[in-house]
């Protein structure tokens, strides 16, 4: 019952973002701009990650913390593969906190607040 509970959760998180497919030879995902590109392993090498973007503030998500980022005034992209600057999504100004799930290529991003000086 608990398993199932647990999933359940899941699936309500899910709902609530916006789900996007991305490739990857370096086993991460990568968020860029013009000026700078950051890395997040996945945890399990080359293959497909599911990414989960968050738009709202006060989400809880499954995971690990592995990191997080702000948005000040360059676009900043959501890459659909990890060698190349390929934009999948643009994030909004704000800080955004990044997730991973254990043992799996699934991550979470959520925006924690639309600071840009923190």
């Amino acid at each position: 019952m608990a398993n199932r509970n647990a999933t359940a959760a899941r699936q309500e998180t899910a709902k609530k973002a916006m789900v996007f497919l991305t490739d990857c030879d370096m086993g991460s995902i990568k968020i860029y701009n013009s000026s700078m590109s950051l890395f997040y392993g996945n945890g399990v090498g080359d293959g497909e990650n599911i990414v989960n973007i968050y738009t709202r503030t006060s989400v809880d998500v499954p995971g690990n913390f592995v990191g997080h980022f702000a948005v000040k005034g360059n676009d900043t992209y959501l890459s659909s593969y990890d060698c190349i600057d390929k934009p999948l999504y643009k994030f909004g100004k704000g800080r955004w906190f990044v997730y991973r799930e254990s043992e799996k290529p699934v991550f979470h991003i959520v925006r924690t607040d639309n600071a840009v000086d923190a």
